[in-house]
């Protein structure tokens, strides 16, 4: 909830109508299962309309099959009143692809442990590359978590990767 109230309240300081900033907000599974944050969420959306095209919710990748019937359900609740989707961490959870599936994120992030390895691992390669064209064929846009090396930074880019995110390119500022 915290973390909610201070990105509202950074959102709230970006004035401009036409702002493109988006704030990403994790969502844990336990706040997923817990009907009251999805209400107090829909709550301060309602009181703040303004700022929910721009307020983007991170959801981990490593749910369970289990947490994904309420994670379905509060994603179609904060996308109505249109709020952005992530699915965070893809590739590491058994059950990704079918979250993938059931959830239509916006964003998919790319699990850093397979960017981090891109070009040394012809697999991790492999891996990043079809998620990449997964996404594209959903018209689901990717996020390559960890970029640390100019070398995966040009790989990624010729894999069509959307969006990177990385001590390559700039500090990852986190709000407690």
């Amino acid at each position: 909830r915290r973390l909610l109230l201070a990105a509202l309240d950074t959102l709230r300081q970006v004035t401009a109508p036409a702002s493109r900033e988006i704030i990403a907000v994790d969502v844990s599974p336990g706040s997923l299962c817990d009907t009251e944050f999805a209400a107090f969420v829909l709550a301060r959306l309602a009181a703040e309309p303004q700022t929910a095209h721009r307020l983007c919710f991170e959801i981990p990748a490593t749910l369970s099959v289990e947490t994904a019937e309420r994670c379905a359900q509060f994603v179609a609740a904060v996308r109505e009143v249109g709020c952005l989707v992530t699915l965070d961490g893809f590739g590491s959870g058994s059950h990704s692809f079918q979250l993938l599936k059931r959830l239509r994120p916006d964003f998919l992030k790319i699990d850093e442990d397979f960017v981090r390895r891109l070009g040394a691992h012809a697999v991790d390669y492999e891996i990043v590359l079809g998620i990449s064209r997964v996404a594209k064929s959903l018209h689901v846009k990717t996020i390559a978590e960890g970029v640390a090396t100019p070398a995966a930074r040009e790989l990624l880019c010729r894999m069509g990767v959307d969006l990177m995110q990385g001590p390559l390119l700039a500090p990852i500022v986190a709000v407690d």
